[in-house]
């Protein structure tokens, strides 16, 4: 792991994270157009886990401050806008794989089980 690894020194991790979580600078580089012509040279593949990695990225910084980033977020999603259709598509394969095709629950079942996604997908959000 990166922690374990000799190459990154014992206490590596915690200084990245503190360096992520308090200084701008490293969410900043994300919103440069340099990246995003990185980012569109790319292959596919790449572009999709690069897009993952920040939504989640974002979702975990929203979750430690009680749904709440940091200023520098909104340029960065600005940058990738991709990201939101990500979530969306992500939305609505949750509501796929767990409504399935709805012929099984009555409209009561469905209803409690859309609102309870939706409670929890803005526990979640950015």
């Amino acid at each position: 792991t990166f922690q374990t690894c000799g190459a990154y020194g014992s206490n590596a991790a915690q200084h990245l994270l503190t360096k992520w979580y308090e200084a701008e600078e490293l969410l900043d580089l994300l919103a440069e157009g340099s990246l995003r012509i990185a980012y569109d040279c790319a292959p596919k593949r790449f572009r999709a886990q690069f897009l993952c990695a920040l939504s989640r990225a974002a979702a975990a910084e929203a979750a430690r401050n009680d749904s709440c980033v940091r200023g520098g977020w909104q340029t960065t999603l600005a940058q990738f806008p991709e990201i939101g259709l990500w979530r969306d598509m992500l939305d609505r394969l949750r509501c796929r794989v767990l409504l399935g095709d709805g012929k099984d629950m009555g409209d009561e079942d469905k209803d409690a089980l859309l609102n309870k996604m939706a409670r929890d997908d803005a526990s979640d959000s950015v």
